[in-house]
């Protein structure tokens, strides 16, 4: 629907310059080329031309036989308009090089519109699609609330992070598009590549579902169920706590606010069976941020254009709240634990030991004990002299101090 919407809006203002255009052309005889009806008609065939061969299209004769190849239905998904938009470059490219004109145009006419299609579609069109789909707008100063949060990435680090997603995405649509199958192999080789370094540079904290997701994104649709997959392992594990005390609830405090829970079932449910659940979830997850004050104006209007809650930095405050709680009384509970098993062990080896000793002769106890005196004695003596150590020590410091004031007085 928002393809569409996009062709319709983006066409409309095409098609009317293409028509007043024609309407404008006069013919050998000064009269004009075209009536309303013939240029309508031709303006619209323009707009229908290239619409297909910039957009997402179903017809046959834009599908490259890579696309149509049994392993290039699996490998190249998606992946149309980055193809057609790269068959276009190259035709401009070859019509620069053998001089071929574009009807109706002069030689230096036609050079200058394949110029303009190489660098639009190869470099800025290419950088506008991966900037937003990087959300680079967040970087904006006073986007979020919370950029100096302790703990956060501080902002050179997340603008490093989303160039690289940026630049990263730009060459990837270049490969595949430009390249096809083996354009695709060597994007997702070098990708799997990055992402196995910056696991191994986390060490011990290394996810290697990561590694193994960028290897299945092979095939963008199996690699989308196995995200899927793995996102419902991770939130069942990281956010245990929220769920095991929220379960299925939809509210918090009388307000909309999904529980963990269903994100996880949601993307369960996607992954397994393809039903769109985890896209339910995430969208009214935006929609509930998107009406939160808490959060600025800006994250507010690009939640409620689209885009989900982690490329804004957006958070649930409520569950944060609940899981900070139960970490608090976890580890308070596991203090009381550890300090009723001290005493426990300490009682047990208080009857082990007087089990011990009755077993023993009344001499034996009295060695024992004398040997006891004495080894505190010598504790004791030693624990003094360490402090009179300590204590002459600090007086020699402090009489040194005080020599070196009185001359520095003088």
């Amino acid at each position: 629907m928002v393809d569409s919407f996009a062709i319709a809006s983006g066409g409309a203002t095409f098609y009317r310059n293409r028509l007043n255009t024609y309407l404008k052309e006069k013919g050998a005889d000064g009269k004009p080329k075209y009536t309303q009806k013939e240029a309508e008609k031709q303006a619209f065939e323009d707009f229908s031309k290239i619409s297909d061969e910039t957009q997402q299209s179903g017809d046959p004769a834009l599908i490259s036989s890579d696309q149509s190849s049994s392993l290039g239905r699996v490998v190249l998904n998606f992946m149309n308009t980055p193809i057609q938009l790269n068959r276009s470059i190259k035709k401009s490219a070859q019509d620069i090089y053998n001089r071929r004109r574009t009807p109706g145009m002069s030689q230096a006419q036609s050079d200058f519109s394949n110029f303009s299609k190489i660098i639009y579609y190869g470099a800025i069109q290419n950088a506008i699609f991966s900037s937003l789909q990087a959300a680079m707008f967040a970087l904006i100063p006073g986007f979020n609330d919370d950029e100096e949060e302790e703990g956060d990435l501080t902002m050179q680090e997340k603008t490093d992070k989303k160039l690289f997603q940026v630049i990263n995405s730009m060459v990837d649509t270049t490969l595949k598009g430009g390249f096809g199958l083996p354009g695709a192999v060597v994007s997702i080789l070098k990708n799997a590549i990055i992402e196995y370094k910056k696991q191994e540079d986390r060490g011990f904290l290394a996810d290697d579902s990561k590694t193994l997701i960028a290897l299945l994104n092979i095939s963008p649709a199996v690699g989308s169920k196995g995200r899927k997959v793995v996102n419902f392992i991770k939130t069942e594990r990281f956010d245990k706590e929220v769920i095991s005390e929220r379960g299925w609830d939809v509210t918090v405090d009388g307000r909309f606010n999904l529980s963990p829970r269903w994100s996880a079932a949601g993307n369960l449910v996607e992954g397994v069976l393809n039903i769109p659940t985890a896209r339910v979830v995430d969208e009214l997850n935006s929609i509930t941020e998107a009406l939160d004050s808490r959060n600025t104006a800006w994250q507010r209007i690009a939640l409620a254009l689209g885009w989900k809650t982690w490329n804004v930095g957006s958070k649930n405050e409520e569950n944060d709240l609940i899981e900070i709680e139960i970490k608090a009384e976890n580890k308070e509970r596991k203090k009381e634990e550890r300090k009723e098993k001290r005493k426990q062990e300490k009682l047990l080896k208080e009857m082990k030991e007087k089990d011990r000793r009755s077993k023993l002769s009344q001499d034996d106890r009295d060695l024992e004990d004398w040997e006891k005196r004495q080894r505190r004695k010598i504790k004791s003596r030693n624990t003094r002299a360490k402090n009179k150590k300590k204590k002459d020590s600090l007086i020699r410091v402090k009489y040194s101090n005080k020599v070196k004031k009185s001359d520095k007085n003088k």
